[in-house]
């Protein structure tokens, strides 16, 4: 009975080498019996021309790489210039509106004290001071004097 179990087993290897014998340049593809030199040397070629061809886009991704950081590193900068003009704009807008509200605030009180000037300028009576003429002179003197600081305070304003 070993005699048939060994040669069915002889058999079946025999028969398993020679299905998967095919001609191949890959010693990891078919079997040893229909291994090509030449289909080798056809693959060697192909694998190195692959790995060439892979090393070139690698190179070309790492250009690619250190191009897009140091367009990032230059964005970076930009950006906390920006930021630090952000801060310093803000800071002169907030003196700025100081300024204004205080600007403005001045004007209303020139303003008011203008009117006031009128309306004692309509007010004041002349005609009853005739017997003081210097008394006249003077006043009016006093009133052109503020009226002429209040002018150009206003003017000096815009």
């Amino acid at each position: 009975m070993n005699v048939v179990l060994t040669k069915n087993i002889l058999l079946f290897l025999f028969l398993s080498l020679s299905v998967g014998c095919t001609t191949t340049g890959d010693p990891n593809q078919g079997g040893l019996i229909g291994w090509s030199e030449k289909k080798a040397k056809d693959r060697r070629i192909a694998l190195e021309h692959e790995a060439r061809e892979a090393r070139q886009r690698a190179e070309a991704a790492q250009n690619n790489q250190r191009e897009l950081e140091k367009r990032e590193a230059e964005l970076t900068n930009s950006v906390e210039k920006l930021e630090i003009q952000l801060t310093e704009l803000r800071a002169n807008n907030v003196e700025l509106r100081k300024a204004f509200t205080k600007l403005i605030k001045d004007q209303k009180a020139l303003n008011k004290e203008l009117k006031a000037l009128k309306e004692e300028l309509d007010h004041t009576d002349y005609e009853k001071n005739e017997e003081h003429p210097n008394l006249i002179s003077d006043q009016l003197q006093q009133q052109n004097k503020r009226l002429n600081a209040a002018i150009l305070l206003l003017l000096q304003q815009r």
